[in-house]
């Protein structure tokens, strides 16, 4: 699987979309593109971000996408308790670990098979150098160690699942 990062107007992804399937030959020489009919198209998600602070700008569908593709594990599940718990301010490892009933070993445990869950589902991009955890939690370095908070989208889609409630 191949990842591309489209920035620009769904009308100019429109216009190019056909040459991101699989089985696209493009010729550079006379731009023209033929293709077979491909699922490629229906992976590529483009990636909108906060024009002031660049940030990755969630997107729901991909959001559901990632807690449904397979059962979701009960470190994960405690996880989103914690941070849900804590959703009015950044909580650090230890104030989520704790909140998780797990040492802070196992917490970035938890945060590790959460980001190849992310980085496995089908339709994530996330720029080069940004975490893929960052998708779904706003993580920020303060005072010497980072810090966690789930973005209001994926605390709407947990309400809405019933997995935090």
């Amino acid at each position: 699987m191949r990842i591309v990062i489209f920035e620009g107007t769904p009308e100019e992804f429109e216009s190019v979309q056909h040459l991101l399937n699989e089985d696209s030959n493009y010729n550079i020489e006379t731009g023209e593109a033929t293709t077979t009919p491909s699922i490629a198209s229906e992976r590529v998600v483009t990636v909108e971000r906060d024009e002031q602070t660049g940030r990755v700008l969630p997107d729901r569908a991909v959001i559901e996408q990632i807690l449904d593709r397979i059962s979701i594990p009960n470190g994960q599940r405690a996880l989103y308790r914690a941070l849900y718990a804590g959703r009015d301010r950044y909580l650090n490892a230890n104030e989520a670990a704790e909140a998780m009933g797990r040492t802070k070993d196992e917490f970035h445990g938890v945060l590790g098979a959460l980001g190849r869950r992310i980085g496995s589902t089908s339709g994530v991009e996330v720029p080069e150098g940004w975490s893929w955890l960052s998708y779904i939690m706003h993580i920020v370095w303060e005072d010497d160690h980072w810090v966690y908070r789930l973005h209001p989208e994926t605390i709407e889609v947990l309400e809405e699942k019933n997995l935090v409630l």
